[in-house]
């Protein structure tokens, strides 16, 4: 990887902790943005040796409780982004994988986000860009000392 790809990455990772700067994203696609971090969330997480992931990583890792998980995993097997399956290992636990109409809209606007990231680069450089980045986790260390809200 280039230092400009590795630049690049890490100006999407700051940007997408930005939570209003990926609401725009989601909502192309009639989500809600917790719809879309779940999403991206069981694409990260997916186990190859199960095929899904368990509920409770979903908790854990969203911390979010265990209704508003069934919820939004309601909602989203309604709208054919995602389906729950019995492990076969432990027939108890319950996996959720995406659906290919998931993945296709989990695509789509992954890849809006990241024509953004670059258009941004193209536009800054290196140096901005570095001194971008800089900047807004400096921002993001302040606003979250001293606001409370959700990171």
């Amino acid at each position: 990887m280039s230092k400009a790809d590795d630049l690049k990455e890490e100006l999407a990772q700051t940007l997408g902790s930005l939570r209003r700067y990926k609401k725009p994203f989601p909502s192309m696609f009639g989500m809600a943005p917790g719809e879309f971090f779940a999403l991206d969330m069981l694409e990260r997480y997916h186990d190859i040796s199960t095929g899904g992931v368990e509920v409770s990583v979903i908790r854990e890792v969203s911390h979010i409780s265990g209704p508003a998980v069934s919820q939004m995993l309601n909602t989203l097997e309604k709208k054919d982004y995602i389906k729950r399956v019995m492990s076969e290992e432990d027939r108890r636990k319950i996996l959720v994988c995406l659906t290919p109409k998931g993945r296709e809209i989990l695509a789509a606007s992954k890849k809006i986000f990241l024509d953004t990231v670059d258009r941004i680069y193209d536009n800054f450089g290196e140096e901005d860009t570095r001194k971008f980045i800089e900047l807004l986790k400096r921002f993001q260390d302040i606003f979250y000392d001293t606001v409370p809200c959700e990171k």
